[in-house]
């Protein structure tokens, strides 16, 4: 047994004993010890500097990792990984490449993202109070739109606009007041808060201010111009609850499209 890089090694099942350990981890004889462990690391970048991080994964095994801080690039930290083989993955029908969202690829694996709550604050994706947070809001967007949705949780205030938003994602805040919302300056999105094309329906904006930008004169703090894409399109059974809009040239744009009985 030895501890290299924080991770503990054992003898692999098919190596002779006695066994003496190398410096570094040969990954012939070796492999991480107790599969399915949970192991730290300070950030996202640290764990995908690690290349005998899952080399000796095989089969349904898979090693569980917890990163303590935010990833320098603010993509992903502070968050739950599962590493499995490419080979499980694929039988898993997780979706991973360099740049695939939700995925952090590494040297020997694919990480996974895991999550056991529905409810994700956007600074464990990088966000950082009084900043632009735009792709920390969108990264987490998209996953909880993949994984059947959940709530982004902006517990501060930062500055983005453009969001558009996805079917079952919702938006929400710790209270109108604390939790806000900016346009950045020289935007030319139309909204603070837009939609994205096709049905959105169960995408709530609850508790949290929206704000504009003296710079942006035509801007929204909502637009939501219902766009077709398979035949439908709109926001439908969904709640604007204890917004707050200020700032902004004009408030909240709702409008339907024009195929009448697919678009409310």
């Amino acid at each position: 047994y030895m501890i290299y890089n924080g991770l503990a090694y054992a003898p692999l099942a098919a190596t002779t004993l006695p066994y003496v350990s190398t410096a570094i981890p040969d990954q012939l004889f070796v492999g991480a010890y107790p599969l399915g462990a949970i192991y730290e690391y300070i950030a996202v970048a640290d764990m995908k500097a690690d290349a005998n991080l899952g080399v000796s994964l095989s089969g349904s095994n898979t090693i569980t990792i917890n990163t303590k801080d935010y990833y320098s690039s603010q993509r992903g930290g502070g968050a739950k990984y599962l590493f499995k083989t490419f080979a499980q993955a694929t039988a898993d029908g997780d979706v991973y490449s360099p740049t695939s969202l939700g995925n952090i690829q590494c040297v020997n694996g694919v990480a996974v993202l895991q999550s056991n709550y529905k409810t994700v604050n956007i600074e464990k994706f990088g966000a950082v109070n009084g900043q632009n947070a735009y792709d920390s809001i969108v990264e987490l967007r998209d996953i909880l739109h993949s994984k059947g949705g959940g709530e982004i949780l902006v517990p501060g205030s930062y500055v983005a606009d453009g969001i558009k938003m996805k079917k079952g994602v919702s938006i929400v805040g710790i209270s109108e007041t604390s939790s806000k919302i900016t346009a950045p300056a020289n935007s030319v999105n139309q909204g603070v808060i837009e939609l994205t094309n096709g049905q959105v329906n169960g995408a709530n904006i609850k508790r949290i201010g929206i704000r504009g930008h003296v710079t942006n004169p035509s801007q929204w703090g909502i637009f939501a111009d219902a766009v077709e894409s398979g035949g439908v399109g709109g926001w439908w059974q969904s709640k604007i609850q204890e917004v707050d809009i200020r700032d902004t040239n004009f408030g909240i744009h709702l409008k339907g499209g024009v195929t009448g009985s697919n678009i409310p």
